[in-house]
């Protein structure tokens, strides 16, 4: 992660000229789009250095994933043979606050924790109950047959 370690202490001191918009502030346009390309680069070297199957396309970096299931499935040559997954990057507007998002994001995934959590609770007592009420109705038909 040198590349991107390196662009990061670069970033820090650049001049950023800063402009509004109806959505806040944000860093100009041109240096915005700069700023994602040359993260994006530095990200990209370092990937490219530790894994071979790295590309920088139009959609940011694809990387390739080989995987025998879908190499000995697939029936055409258009595949490769490999999931391909892409990454990209966004230049945020100055206002948004990663913490914040972060924390939010956290307590949404706990939240859902909690509500996948009292579901099962729920379809474990349904079921306990649902047990319960056929072992009453096989015991009370075997009593009907005595």
């Amino acid at each position: 992660m040198d590349n991107f370690l390196n662009k990061v202490k670069e970033v820090k001191g650049e001049k950023l000229q800063i402009s509004q918009t109806k959505k806040g502030e944000i860093i100009t346009t041109t240096q915005r789009n700069q700023l994602k390309k040359d993260i994006l680069n530095s990200i990209f070297k370092d990937l490219s250095e530790a894994y071979s199957f790295c590309f920088m396309t139009n959609d940011g970096i694809a990387i390739e994933i080989e995987n025998d299931c879908i190499a000995d499935n697939i029936k055409n040559d258009e595949g490769s043979g490999a999931v391909t997954i892409t990454l990209d990057i966004k230049v945020k507007n100055l206002e948004y606050n990663a913490t914040n998002e972060a924390n939010i994001f956290e307590d949404e995934l706990q939240e859902k924790l909690e509500k996948r959590k009292e579901q099962l609770r729920q379809k474990n007592i349904k079921m306990f109950s649902d047990a319960v009420r056929r072992d009453d109705a096989k015991k009370k038909k075997e009593e009907e047959g005595e």
